[in-house]
Order: structure tokens, then C-alpha cells, then sequence
């Protein structure tokens, strides 16, 4: 992919150029994406069942909720579910995490839109003592949703990368060959992977888990 005069700008800083005819310059803000709070309650009570999480407003006094996104587009950003199963197993075993578990709902097979299920299902069999939410996101306000309920965002680069970054999460990201110069989180505390093979499946779960600690301050 070729970019022209905005190349070495990250991809918002790009956009925002083009609204200095009307007087506006300057650095862009965060971005901001607002849950549905219909959504957002459903999704934080479906949490609290599944995990035994209370829904305790002070982060001191209940474990932290890690959102796990299995899905992504190109196939050299997905990261294996062997990986994701082995993240979980460690940061619960080592810092009393719960989960929950997003993708895009539907088959792999699925010539219009492929799906996670088979890999959702299959990593649901290896976390069955875990204390986890597996929450398929079939509107874009369940993933938003969702996403505001976390306390931090594990996710390949891609779409549920940015909206996790406009509902201002801490996010660790995944990425394959993209520049992160030009696609990186905008604006919020991140934890940025890149494996030199530009293929997320070389990205290791324990460089997932010491990023994942230390935008949870324990590391």
C-alpha cells in the first residue's frame, strides 16, 4: 500500500489535515466512541455471571477484566487460539484475571462474511475451568459495549483495535506487517507487537502477558 504526502503521519493526523481549510489545526484529540448503556449493562451482568466478578467501580477491589479479540481479516494478524489459551492460563494462574472472549460471530467457512466460531468454541474447550465470558459481538454496539467494560484490550490491528482506543482502553496490540507509525492505537496507553517475520502468530504469549502487566501497573 502506497500513501502520498501523509505517509509518515499516523492515519487520524492524516485525516485531520484536510480540516485546516475550515481553521482547525493544530494536534487531533482522542477519539471518542460512547456504549450504548442498554448494551453496556447486558454485557457487564453477563460478565458477572460467568466470572463471579463484582462490579465493584474501584479497580483495587475486583480482578481485572481482559478482553480477548480473536478476529481479524488478514490472515497474517490472526494469532493462534494455542496462544491465546496459553495467555489466559498465565495471567489467571499469576495476577487473578477473568476474560471475556470476543469475535465476529459465524462460521470460517462462510464465503461472504467468515466467522471465528470454530476457534471461539475450540478455545472455550481449553479455558473450561476459567473464569470467562465468551460473548459473540453480532452488532457493533455489543462490541463496543463490551470493550468499555474491560479494563484492558488484548487484540489484533484492526477495527476492534481503534474502537477499543476511542472508548479510551489500554490496549495491547498485535501487529503483522502494518506500520505502526500509520495504524498504532491514537491517543491512549499502549502496548505495540510486532514480530520481525511481520507475522502475528510469531508474537509469543508471554511478550503478550509482561505487556499486558504493565498496562495493568503490575510490571
Amino acid at each position: 500500500m502506497t500513501y502520498g504526502a501523509g505517509a509518515a503521519l499516523h492515519e487520524v493526523e492524516d485525516v485531520w489535515r484536510l480540516l485546516a481549510p475550515l481553521g482547525i489545526e493544530g494536534t487531533p484529540p482522542p477519539m471518542k466512541v460512547q456504549a450504548d448503556p442498554s448494551a453496556l449493562q447486558h454485557v457487564t451482568q453477563a460478565v458477572a455471571a460467568a466470572t463471579g466478578r463484582i462490579n465493584e467501580p474501584d479497580p483495587r477491589l475486583r480482578p481485572p477484566l481482559v478482553a480477548l479479540h480473536l478476529s481479524a481479516r488478514r490472515p497474517g494478524q490472526r494469532w493462534p487460539v494455542e496462544h491465546y489459551a496459553a495467555l489466559a492460563t498465565r495471567l489467571h494462574a499469576r495476577h487473578k484475571v477473568a476474560f471475556i472472549v470476543l469475535w465476529a460471530p459465524g462460521s470460517a467457512a462462510n464465503p461472504l462474511h467468515p466467522g471465528d466460531d470454530e476457534k471461539a468454541r475450540a478455545l472455550e474447550g481449553l479455558l473450561k475451568d476459567m473464569p470467562a465470558l465468551f460473548y459473540p459481538t453480532r452488532s457493533l454496539a455489543e462490541l463496543i459495549a463490551a470493550l468499555a467494560a474491560s479494563d484492558i484490550v488484548v487484540c489484533p490491528d484492526g477495527g476492534a483495535m481503534h474502537l477499543a482506543a476511542a472508548a479510551a482502553k489500554p490496549v495491547v496490540c498485535l501487529f503483522g506487517d502494518s506500520p505502526p507509525s500509520r495504524w498504532r492505537p491514537w491517543a491512549v496507553p499502549h502496548q505495540l507487537l510486532q514480530a520481525p517475520t511481520g507475522e502475528v502468530r510469531d508474537i509469543s504469549p508471554a511478550e503478550v502477558e509482561t505487556a499486558c502487566m504493565r498496562l495493568l501497573g503490575g510490571g
